[in-house]
């Protein structure tokens, strides 16, 4: 994952890298994330799978044309494709367009069979995008923690196993103080276990944040890019140093700039 100063541009998928994207209340990932469909679209030969606990299909879709990505252009090239996980953990259904493969349904709120789900339909997705890159995005996976009642290393053993089908994953948490730094009840200390082992995993951590002195009118947040030095050699294609950049959001747009300017 490289990420310029000049715009919000992210150009992902070197193979088996997993990336860590944190966000905070106020400091929403959802532009970021269409940043990145629009980075890995423009390009023929990646695919990308959305696997949302958060938002439905149409968030996406109306977000990646406001980035100036035709995502019906891409999903008839099938090179995009939307897995509406919350649905398959609480309705037993999954509603996929009419030119996407029938995968199974989860059968129950248990991370066993959520995840059995999840496995199915990116096996079954991926054997039909035959492309050379194909990066899933996982929003809000921390939500099983409470529907499933799992435990966190059980949640993570699940999500290694869906980064080994395909070539990257991008990760996206919750990452509040009061998720991270209480420790009361046993979600609270999952949820912290969870975010914590997964910064480690990764190989890059983006984390947004807002400012420290509150809302500004030029300024809508803080944005930190962190190597993880240990997976270096694993990923060669990280090849930036740890940042941190003020950002500010206009009509759809994400402009970056260095404290100062």
């Amino acid at each position: 994952m490289i990420i310029s100063s000049d715009s919000f541009r992210v150009h992902d998928g070197h193979d088996h890298q997993l990336s860590l994207i944190t966000s905070v209340l106020g400091a929403s990932a959802g532009l970021y994330i269409h940043s990145l469909l629009r980075e890995t679209l423009s390009c023929s030969d990646k695919a990308v799978i959305i696997l949302s606990f958060t938002h439905d299909k149409k968030f996406y879709l109306e977000g990646a044309r406001k980035m100036g990505v035709d995502p019906t252009n891409a999903t008839t090239q099938d090179r995009f494709f939307f897995v509406d996980g919350l649905q398959s953990l609480f309705l037993n259904s999954q509603r996929m367009t009419t030119n996407e493969p029938v995968v199974p349904t989860a059968n129950g709120a248990s991370l066993r069979n959520v995840s059995n789900f999840i496995t199915e339909t990116l096996t079954t997705v991926t054997a039909k995008l035959r492309k050379n890159t194909t990066v899933l995005v996982v929003q809000n996976p921390e939500i099983l923690l409470a529907g499933c009642g799992a435990l966190s290393v059980d949640l993570l053993k699940e999500i290694l196993s869906w980064h080994a089908i395909v070539t990257s994953t991008v990760l996206v948490v919750n990452a509040d103080s009061s998720l991270i730094t209480r420790n009361s009840t046993r979600l609270e200390m999952e949820h912290s276990a969870f975010v914590l082992t997964l910064a480690h995993q990764a190989s890059t951590t983006v984390s947004l944040r807002m400012l420290d002195t509150g809302v500004a009118k030029d300024v809508s947040g803080i944005i930190r890019v962190t190597k993880n030095k240990g997976c270096q050699e694993m990923s060669p294609g990280i090849d930036f140093d740890d940042e941190e950049f003020l950002y500010v959001v206009k009509d759809s747009s994400i402009n970056m700039f260095n404290r100062g300017e």
